[in-house]
């Protein structure tokens, strides 16, 4: 699939979710043979898991709970705090149905520019090669998807007595949002804005000396920034990325890692409600974390930020 967005897993990633919330969900400390019970490739899953830090492989302590002589205890994979923050993160966004339908219409889109014309969208919830997070997107959220984006001109078709588009494909606009903005919608409809100058001309007359700030003069040259100057920007995730040294943790500071350049990418992509959204979490993940180096960068970064875009 063309482009590679963050909330469409690769198999091995999505594979190690799955089992960090199997894990999670099952006790497997009470059967050596736990796995058996497990859909796929458990191995191989649990490797995966432990080499992200979401699970760890405990063993049982023979002495401890005075097994028999010649006992030998078996591991069992246990869920790290960076797993139970992961799986938190993953299922807030499962169920938030404005990041779906942002993403089910960033997927058709997708889908689209590598298959080309379909008998009908509805062939995206069989056939999409992609999915939220390990979940499959509705018949009704791909239906809203398509009527959405044949409303912005981005797909094209045949519309018969019901609500689903027969003979699909994109068009000019819809090839541009999938080749240059990597499918990317919002971003496409709602390009940032660019530095924009107001002159302000006005006359005053003044009899005598004048001193101090005057709002008015003979010709008033007026500046107006939109957004945050990007070395500003820059420098704020700069310090939240260096304060993540002081995290112990490889798990948690990868999950910290990963709610930054999240952040990042929302302020990047001018969508208020989203940074609103991500730096809160952003603030909650840090204090979980317990860096007090990560907090305040994250705190100081989080309120210099949504003063800058007028959200404070």
């Amino acid at each position: 699939m063309t482009g590679d967005p963050d909330w469409s897993l690769d198999d091995a990633t999505l594979a190690a979710l799955q089992f960090t919330e199997w894990a999670e969900s099952v006790d497997v400390r009470r059967r050596r043979d736990f796995l058996d019970g497990y859909p796929g490739d458990g191995d191989a899953a649990w490797r995966g898991a432990e080499a992200r830090a979401w699970v760890k492989t405990v063993k049982q302590d023979a002495k401890r709970y005075g097994c028999k002589p010649g006992f030998v205890p078996w591991p069992w994979p246990m869920v790290t705090a960076a797993g139970r923050l992961e799986l938190d993160r993953v299922r807030a966004l499962r169920q938030n149905g404005r990041a779906r339908r942002i993403a089910c219409r960033d997927a058709i889109v997708l889908w689209l520019a590598d298959v080309g014309e379909v008998q009908e969208v509805a062939q995206f919830v069989a056939e999409g090669p992609c999915d939220f997070y390990g979940t499959a997107f509705e018949p009704a959220e791909v239906s809203a998807a398509a009527a959405f984006l044949e409303g912005e001109g981005l797909i094209k078709g045949i519309k018969t007595w019901g609500p689903e588009l027969l003979l699909a494909s994109l068009t000019a606009r819809g090839q541009a949002c999938a080749d240059y903005h990597n499918g990317n919608v919002q971003n496409y409809l709602n390009p940032q804005p660019a530095e924009a100058t107001m002159s302000v001309h006005n006359s005053q007359n003044f009899h005598g000396p004048v001193s101090g700030q005057v709002a008015q003069g003979q010709t008033v040259n007026q500046t107006q920034h939109q957004g945050l100057d990007a070395a500003a920007l820059e420098k704020i995730f700069r310090a939240m990325r260096d304060a993540l040294a002081d995290v112990d943790d490889p798990g948690l500071r990868d999950v910290a890692e990963r709610a930054i350049g999240d952040l990042e990418g929302a302020v990047q992509r001018g969508d208020t409600d989203d940074v609103v959204a991500r730096a809160r979490g952003l603030e909650r993940l840090a204090g979980l974390v317990g860096s007090t180096a990560l907090t305040t960068a994250t705190s100081t970064g989080v309120t210099q930020l949504l003063q800058a875009v007028g959200l404070s």
